[in-house]
């Protein structure tokens, strides 16, 4: 089970997960880690949208059969990896809490070669979502978004097609009554 605690204030290294009135369906029941936000903004990775693709499927030359995530509407041509190697791959940098985001690609390959890793410890996302600080702000205010902190780490051992609900549920109260909101609410 992974402990959640709610927040007021956006961070770097907190997690957005999309109240059900997000009708956007780039952010419809979308759990979000902020890996930045400063006062030039906000950048995060979806963290629950896995696509049909693999990532050797998509990225010609890569021996990497890891499943290709949707990170955000933001530049999809983009590749983004979260980890939870560490600073042993080069160009990572800490989101938080052992954490990673970002590194060079053929050395995951290596240690996804020599088992020093494996593909749970790895999330490739195309794009990104991204805010100006303003917006996201405003967001958050008018109850688009539930902040939370939680183990970082622990998100990747959650089943991705499942985690906007477990935290939800999670939150418990009111937010478990949401983990069960109809996607089309008029039609109860």
């Amino acid at each position: 089970m992974i402990r959640v605690t709610q927040i007021e204030h956006p961070e770097n290294g907190c997690v957005l997960i999309a109240h059900p009135i997000i009708e956007d369906p780039h952010f419809y029941r979308t759990v979000v880690l902020l890996c930045e936000f400063n006062d030039e903004g906000a950048y995060g990775l979806i963290l629950n949208r896995p696509l049909d693709h693999t990532l050797s499927e998509v990225l010609e030359g890569t021996p990497i059969e890891g499943i290709l995530y949707e990170g955000g509407p933001v530049r999809r041509d983009s590749l983004h990896i979260l980890h939870r190697i560490g600073p042993k791959i080069s160009g990572s940098k800490l989101v938080k809490e052992k954490l990673y985001w970002g590194g060079e690609l053929e050395e995951f390959a290596e240690y996804l070669q020599t088992q020093q890793a494996t593909l749970n410890d790895i999330r490739f996302c195309a794009g990104y979502a991204g805010w100006s600080k303003k917006q996201l702000l405003k967001e958050i205010e008018v109850g688009g978004w539930i902040l939370i902190r939680c183990n970082l780490s622990q998100l990747f051992d959650l089943p991705a097609e499942d985690l906007w609900r477990i935290l939800l549920k999670t939150l418990g109260g009111e937010y478990f009554a949401l983990a069960f909101y109809p996607p089309t609410p008029i039609l109860n």
